[in-house]
């Protein structure tokens, strides 16, 4: 018979598994890559190795941990022989890096650096999934992300099982702490899917077309998870956005 206690390290561990394939699929979708890429291979059948450069970004939340991620070296390459001069690799994916640690769950993500990808490899208790060149036959590894957790969000002695909302004081005091967190808020009037190619001949004066059109309202993205929508407006000379409407949670597509 499995008890709740035994079941509490696999619950812990399908978590991860979770929270990481929701990061590479956000990851696949914002990576400044030439390739378009899809999530591959989830089994444990590859293994990232220390080619490249590896960029990581520390994360607190219900699941907290490092999000970690592995850039090919050609996307090195083209980074560097970037028009105006070389555009640094942990500039380059920190937007993409973010967005992924948010898609983990309501997390508070923190500074985006590089780190030693050797070290990054070896971590013994890290999860791996790679991202593939889709249009490949060969379905080429083109970036890793990695995840490894600190703490999810099972604490010791408590079974697994469907959330329960707390109601008591100590559930709302704990949720008091949270009101001086500083979160990220940003919006956000549209989007594109660039090559490598068009995004290093951008130039002072290039026009970039985006999927929404004129008068659309734009999102309000907090943390990189959509929250509202609304209309841009000017206040005192500064841009403002007016809230029209909002997103309730599960309906942001």
């Amino acid at each position: 018979m499995t008890t709740p206690t035994d079941a509490r390290p696999e619950a812990a561990a399908q978590a991860a598994q979770t929270a990481l394939l929701a990061a590479a699929a956000v990851a696949a979708e914002q990576l400044p890559s030439g390739a378009t890429l899809a999530v591959g291979p989830s089994d444990g059948s590859l293994a990232p190795t220390a080619d490249g450069t590896a960029v990581s970004a520390a994360f607190t939340g219900a699941v907290s941990g490092t999000l970690v991620v592995i850039v090919d070296p050609s996307l090195e390459e083209a980074l560097a022989g970037a028009e105006g001069g070389p555009l640094p690799v942990v500039d380059a994916i920190a937007p993409a890096l973010r967005a992924a640690v948010t898609a983990t769950g309501p997390s508070v993500p923190g500074a985006v650096q590089a780190v030693d990808v050797a070290a990054a490899v070896a971590e013994p208790d890290a999860l791996w999934v790679p991202l593939v060149d889709a249009n490949s036959e060969a379905q080429e590894v083109v970036v890793w992300v990695g995840l490894l957790i600190a703490q999810t969000a099972i604490p010791s002695g408590v079974p697994s099982g469907p959330a329960v909302p707390v109601q008591n004081a100590a559930g709302r005091a704990g949720m008091a702490l949270l009101r001086g967190v500083e979160m990220v808020v940003t919006v956000e009037l549209g989007r594109t899917r660039m090559s490598v190619k068009d995004l290093l001949a951008l130039t002072p004066g290039s026009v970039v077309e985006l999927d929404r059109a004129a008068g659309a309202p734009a999102d309000l993205l907090v943390n990189g998870r959509l929250l509202a929508r609304g209309e841009v407006v000017v206040v005192d000379e500064d841009y403002g956005l007016r809230i029209t409407e909002i997103v309730e949670p599960g309906a942001e597509d």
